[in-house]
C-alpha cells in the first residue's frame, strides 16, 4: 500500500513538474508567460500616476480637442484650409465630422483663441472630444 502511495504521489509531482514548465500547455495551459518581460519596451520609463493626476492629465488633453460633426463639406474644407498655417495642428477627419487637435505645448490663451477662430468658421462651439 505504501509502495502504491508513493507511486501516485511520484506521478503526481512528475505532472505538477512538467505542468509548471509547460510541456503540458496544449491541452493544460499553465497561464506562464516565460517571454513576457523579454518583451516589455524600455520597462524603466513606466511611471505610475496618482488617479486624481491622471484625470487632470486626460482633462487637459481633451481640452487641446475640438471636435464638430455633422458639419458640411465646404466648410470642412474651409476648417481644413485655416489649419494651413498652424503646423501643429493634427486634423482627424471622417465624412462630416473633423476632430482637431492641438499641440501640448500651446497655452491656454491659445488654445482658447484657436477654438474661437475655428468656432466662427463652423458657425457654432466645438463637441467634446472622446478621450
Amino acid at each position: 500500500m505504501i509502495r502504491l502511495l508513493a507511486l501516485v504521489l511520484l506521478l503526481a509531482n512528475l505532472l505538477a513538474f512538467s505542468w509548471l514548465q509547460g510541456w503540458l500547455d496544449p491541452w493544460v495551459p499553465s497561464g506562464r508567460e516565460p517571454l513576457r518581460v523579454s518583451r516589455q519596451v524600455a520597462p524603466q520609463t513606466v511611471q505610475l500616476i496618482p488617479a486624481s493626476e491622471l484625470e487632470a492629465q486626460l482633462e487637459r488633453i481633451a481640452a487641446r480637442c475640438f471636435q464638430y460633426a455633422l458639419l458640411d463639406e465646404p466648410t470642412l474644407e474651409r476648417i481644413k484650409a485655416w489649419t494651413a498655417p498652424y503646423p501643429g495642428i493634427r486634423v482627424e477627419s471622417t465624412p462630416g465630422r473633423l476632430r482637431l487637435r492641438l499641440p501640448t505645448e500651446a497655452t491656454d490663451a491659445e488654445l482658447t483663441t484657436r477654438r474661437d477662430e475655428v468656432s466662427l468658421i463652423a458657425g457654432r462651439g466645438p463637441d467634446r472630444c472622446a478621450p
